[in-house]
């Protein structure tokens, strides 16, 4: 194979894997977005779900303090306005109808019903926590997902432009090469018509 041949190879060559890269990259790219827009979705989840527990919280401290009241009647009312409040919140099914549950124990006249209502919100907490819980493991999963992503399209960009650049300087060697190989052939005929100009005057 003759060195020019090889040359438009290596060429040829460069251009598809630039072509690849820049499909692998687009693709990465696509991916890393992807991946980015779920974990501010799941970070958002995360954010509701700590604002939720804060007014359980609240919720339950209202709880306890009725509980122990006597009388009841401005802790029932902070309860019941702070159960509206994080009822309206809250969208999960189960934890509204144990909210429910909770509101009306609170106003029933027995005490047995009154005493539940501390069973009822420690089962709400339980199940708020564990919602959290798994909300921020998801989180943390995506956020790993981003960062791999993320580290997979700057080693695929570092690649392509690796390769980039090598295409450059192999095409400014050429170049200079094919410059160096006319000024050669220019002074090869130079000195060939000098010399055929020097017979004629001889020849005259």
């Amino acid at each position: 194979m003759r060195l020019q041949d090889l040359k438009v190879k290596i060429r040829r060559s460069f251009v598809v894997l630039a072509i690849a890269g820049i499909l692998l990259n687009f693709i990465f790219d696509l991916y890393a977005y992807k991946n980015n827009r779920v974990s501010d979705k799941t970070g958002e989840e995360v954010t509701q779900a700590y604002e939720e527990m804060l007014h359980l919280q609240r919720l339950d401290r209202w709880v306890q303090v009725f509980l122990v009241s006597t009388p009841k009647t401005a802790a029932l009312d902070g309860a019941l306005q702070e159960i509206a409040f994080t009822s309206a919140m809250i969208h999960d099914p189960g934890r509204k109808e144990l909210l429910r549950k909770l509101s009306t124990q609170l106003t029933a006249p027995n005490a047995s019903k009154e005493k539940s209502a501390a069973t009822t919100m420690s089962e709400i907490l339980k199940g708020e926590s564990k919602e959290l819980e798994e909300k921020l493991r998801r989180d943390i999963e995506k956020n790993h997902d981003v960062d791999r992503s993320l580290y997979r399209a700057v080693i695929l960009d570092s690649l392509l432009f690796s390769v980039l650049l090598a295409f450059f300087f192999l095409e400014m060697r050429s170049n200079k090469e094919i410059e160096q190989n006319l000024t050669l052939s220019m002074n090869i005929l130079k000195e060939a018509n000098r010399a055929l100009k020097e017979e004629q005057l001889k020849r005259l």
